[in-house]
């Protein structure tokens, strides 16, 4: 999709990681949809001192925040 630049200029943005996931994630705000919604298994919601504890820092998720691919492109 694209989008507007503080100047009104429209660009397009190719990214992953996690900031993908955070334009993803508010994107579905403006869309009216909220995080609990895209849940398929209710089993798998922790509470947030265990993902502090546990997951925040572990390799996994440093290699999943990662941002390998991040590219603005000029549409007007």
């Amino acid at each position: 999709g694209t989008a507007l630049g503080e100047k009104g200029q429209t660009f397009s943005v190719r990214c992953d990681g996690i900031l993908a996931r955070v334009i993803q994630h508010e994107m579905d705000h403006l869309n009216g949809i909220e995080f609990i919604q895209k849940v398929e298994d209710y089993s798998k919601i922790i509470v947030g001192e265990y993902y502090r504890k546990k997951i925040k820092s572990s390799k996994e998720q440093l290699k999943l925040s990662k941002i390998t691919v991040l590219k603005y492109l000029k549409v007007s």
